[in-house]
């Protein structure tokens, strides 16, 4: 992404706002996916949007999305492949299952917190599998996903091995390549990240309401578990057990590190 942008300085010279757009830009791009996958899902237009927009109304999203780290663009890349990804569970198309493939590993290139939503679909796979849910896909069309999601993974692995190599070389760990985690504190720093967590960190995600919202609802969808449509309500609850241990895993660095939760 910083040489792609590089390139663009060439062109039209250097300048700080060629970055900001280029990063806002891909944040559009993942906004409207998630908007096209929910037209997939749920057949409605209006509340697709509402979803999208929803989203954007997060202070996080907004201010990073047009900033330098990589954690709105790592997402973004997450939600456009779901978009494929939706697009090959409706079609049974290669090149959509290519394409999501392609922009997954692209978000765990940059940032491994972006794949909860890769996980969680996996997560499903190996359930439709095992038949908890249904199996729409063949054993060919198994096969290629399977093969798809391996190399994806060596992908990304090499390079984080290779990023850890540089890292110890050259720059004396100047950037985390490990976790931080809650057990490493004792009882008072927990508690003291936890306040910072709650009136600081969580209102710049979304508004204290909404938060209390969308955790009322979540409840209410868990305790309708045997009701709900049974890939979603794995899918949710996948997603719900990934964010609880990315919480627990970098828990030291929400005391005022907003961004780690951009992709949560």
């Amino acid at each position: 992404m910083y040489y792609s942008v590089a390139q663009l300085w060439k062109i039209f010279g250097k300048d700080e706002s060629i970055y900001r757009i280029f990063n806002a830009l891909i944040l559009f791009i993942g906004l409207f996916c998630l908007f096209k996958t929910l037209v997939l899902l749920i057949k409605d237009v209006f509340w697709s949007m509402v979803g999208a927009a929803i989203l954007f109304t997060s202070p996080v999203l907004a201010f990073y999305g047009n900033n330098f780290l990589m954690d709105t663009t790592a997402f973004s890349c997450s939600l456009i492949a779901c978009y494929f990804t939706s697009k090959f569970a409706f079609q049974k198309k290669n090149q959509h299952l290519i394409f999501a493939l392609v922009f997954f590993t692209i978000a765990g290139l940059l940032k491994i917190s972006s794949l909860f939503i890769y996980f969680a679909l996996i997560g499903c796979l190996i359930l439709a599998k095992l038949n908890f849910i249904k199996n729409t896909f063949s054993k060919n069309e198994f096969l290629k996903i399977v093969s798809g999601i391996i190399l994806s993974f060596l992908t990304i692995i090499v390079w984080y091995i290779y990023a850890r190599y540089y890292n110890e070389n050259n720059l004396q760990y100047i950037f985390l390549l490990g976790v931080l985690p809650i057990w490493e504190l004792n009882y008072e720093g927990i508690l003291e990240i936890a306040k910072k967590l709650y009136n600081n960190i969580l209102p710049q995600v979304f508004n204290t309401w909404l938060l209390w919202i969308f955790l009322l609802i979540q409840l209410i969808l868990l305790l309708s578990f045997h009701k709900l449509n049974k890939f979603y309500a794995c899918l949710m609850s996948l997603l719900s057990i990934g964010v609880l241990f990315f919480i627990l895993l970098f828990y030291q660095v929400f005391d005022v590190h907003d961004y780690y939760l951009t992709n949560a």
